[in-house]
């Protein structure tokens, strides 16, 4: 046999040996990646707030007569806190319609009380469309945070009013209780 031949007889059973591994190895790989099946993972999260109001929201309606007065709105939600937070009760959404001459100052004060512990939040000028004169120290959980302890608390809320003047107005005013996170 020539050198030629049996070099290149060696060099062809090589590039076939390689063609061999090459296919072997293309069909392992392949048939690693073959998808065989599948699993999805479907599911429901819910993880409740630390304080939750229920009912969440709430339509108390005033109707003022007097130039002066209170209402009470005893027991009118309750206030579920899981864990110690603190709090904070702001009001917004002002609206008022035809003031006229009339000028009315409306405060408040909400109630949180539970068998263990009762908090009061004193809310001077909640509502004015006039000068609102109020004490100068921050009041906890009206101008600052105020922390209270977990429990189940009832909520009420009492409206005060002061009115000057005479004739129809409608106003509406949102008080929003607030978790304050540390």
């Amino acid at each position: 046999m020539h050198r030629s031949s049996v070099w290149r007889s060696k060099w062809v059973k090589v590039a076939v040996c390689a063609l061999i591994a090459t296919i072997i190895v293309g069909v392992t790989l392949y048939g690693l990646d073959r998808l065989i099946g599948t699993i999805n993972i479907m599911g429901f999260v819910s993880i409740r707030s630390n304080v939750e109001m229920n009912p969440s929201t709430l339509y108390l309606s005033l109707n003022i007569n007097t130039t002066m007065g209170s209402v009470i709105f005893k027991n009118i939600a309750k206030l579920y806190v899981r864990n110690s937070t603190r709090i904070i009760v702001k009001p917004s959404g002002l609206e008022e319609s035809n003031p006229g001459n009339m000028s009315i100052q409306l405060s408040g004060t909400l109630f949180l009380e539970s068998s263990n512990r009762n908090y009061t939040i004193n809310m001077p000028c909640l509502y004015s469309n006039t000068n609102c004169v109020r004490i100068l120290i921050l009041i906890p959980g009206y101008d600052e945070p105020l922390e209270i302890d977990s429990g189940v608390y009832n909520v009420s809320i009492k409206l005060n009013w002061i009115v000057e003047g005479a004739g129809n107005m409608s106003f509406r005013l949102s008080i929003s209780i607030l978790e304050v996170k540390t």
